[in-house]
């Protein structure tokens, strides 16, 4: 008789866990259909406590719903504007909690979201307020609830060994996904590369899952390994081999072939970044950013013939690209400064690039480091011929005057570049000082106190 009391007694205690469980996953789901996410993450934590809920995939799915509409309350707050009317508010946010009149105007509640919006007489958004602490609704704050959305899905995908739930699991997923990757966005704009990496990496870790290929997560993930790379080169070879995997699977972007190959360069390994850059050519025929790129990685090697070579490649096929005409200005720039060369080899080098920065400038006027470079090759060139000068005896005085007015044309020459690029910097500092040597060589002391004023002033 004890026997079956105590069995009895354990039937009853067993029957009213399970009805609480019941009861409180109901709860969850309930204040859910009813944007009360406050009230929904409280019944859902309660249900999960209880060992039925191991073997129920239906509370951990509604789980994650609710913790994905926790985490969606920051973008649905952000699409909220004054000025809306009516019909864009329940488009962007759905019907809302409760209303109430006052006076001529509208109060809409959104409770998920603590918002109280205030239509006015024209049925437009005129007040965003929180809703009274007085009527006891606070939306809850889960920084990670993403995370636990994420969690909880999978493990709703693995209690479900029947698949009666599959595709909506699944669909759910591909939405969590989505913000992982949305997320990974935001942190890479905010330069946090690791943070956006981790987040591109659980996006990418999602549509494996489900047998798809997410090329843009892959990419983020590229993009944030690169930038890793840039400042760690432990992380070269895993930039490396996210590029090449975008590669692989045909990717159609130029800057995966140009990326690649540049971090191949970086790597020492000019072979690999050649034979990368022409996979790119073969896939894009005539693309001016590889070319450039592989003007680059001539430059990097001091190759600079080639690199010429390649560019006017480039340039023949558009003469009014401002990159490419920059480009091969840059490097006749550092050819004229190879002293292996021959002097004459080197004047006809410095002329070349004096064509192509006006060449540039003449497609974008506003084109500062052209107009800068411009100038600067003026400006050094005066400063060659008049060091020159100075080194020459006493009893050369015709030759000294002459090599000094030379060198000085030269400053008059770099004068309106240099100007312009004050206008267009006023506070590059590189500009500010180079003005003020050929204020002071040229003898203009009201130019020269000016910009003497805006240097200390830096």
């Amino acid at each position: 008789m004890k026997r079956t009391l105590v069995l009895f007694t354990l039937i009853m205690l067993v029957s009213g866990a399970f009805a609480q469980f019941k009861k409180d996953k109901n709860a969850a789901s309930s204040a859910w259909n009813k944007n009360d996410l406050a009230k929904a993450k409280e019944s859902i934590e309660k249900a999960i406590a209880y060992p039925e809920a191991e073997t129920d995939a239906k509370v951990w799915f509604n789980r994650g719903n609710i913790y994905l509409d926790i985490h969606l309350l920051t973008p649905k707050k952000e699409k909220i504007q004054k000025g809306m009317n009516k019909l864009e508010l329940l488009g962007a946010l759905g019907e809302p909690s409760s209303t109430e009149k006052s006076g001529g105007n509208e109060v809409m509640y959104y409770n998920d979201m603590n918002v109280a919006l205030t239509m006015n007489a024209e049925g437009k958004v005129e007040a965003i307020n929180e809703i009274p602490k007085e009527k006891g609704i606070q939306s809850p704050i889960v920084p990670n609830a993403l995370d636990i959305a994420y969690e909880s899905f999978l493990k709703a995908r693995t209690i479900d060994v029947k698949e009666s739930m599959k595709s909506d699991i699944a669909a759910k997923l591909k939405v969590v996904g989505s913000e992982y990757f949305n997320t990974g966005i935001s942190f890479f704009q905010q330069n946090d590369y690791d943070k956006g990496l981790a987040n591109f990496q659980k996006t990418v870790a999602i549509s494996n899952e489900n047998h798809i290929i997410d090329t843009l997560a892959n990419y983020g993930e590229a993009l944030c390994l690169e930038k890793k790379a840039a400042a760690d080169k432990a992380f070269l070879d895993q930039a490396i081999a996210k590029y090449q995997y975008l590669v692989d699977i045909k990717m159609k972007e130029v800057s995966i072939f140009t990326s690649l190959a540049m971090l191949y360069k970086e790597k020492g390994d000019l072979d690999k970044g050649s034979e990368v850059i022409n996979q790119g050519k073969a896939v894009f025929p005539g693309n001016t950013d590889l070319v450039i790129t592989e003007a680059n990685m001539y430059i990097s090697t001091n190759n600079h013939a080639k690199a010429i070579n390649s560019l006017m490649v480039a340039k023949e096929k558009e003469p009014n690209n401002v990159s490419v005409l920059y480009a091969v200005g840059v490097t006749y720039d550092l050819l004229k400064n190879d002293t292996k060369l021959p002097a004459d080899e080197r004047e006809k080098y410095f002329n070349e690039a004096v064509k192509a920065y006006k060449e540039t400038i003449a497609v974008d006027p506003n084109f500062f480091d052209a107009v800068f470079n411009l100038g600067a090759l003026y400006f050094n060139k005066g400063g060659e011929v008049i060091n020159e000068a100075n080194k020459l005896p006493i009893s050369e005085t015709a030759k000294y005057e002459k090599m000094i007015a030379d060198g000085n044309s030269y400053l008059n020459l770099a004068l309106p570049y240099l100007e312009t690029c004050e206008t267009l910097q006023p506070k590059d500092k590189n500009t500010l000082v180079s003005l003020k040597e050929i204020y002071t060589r040229l003898n203009m002391t009201q130019k020269l106190g000016a910009v003497n004023e805006k240097l200390s002033n830096l």
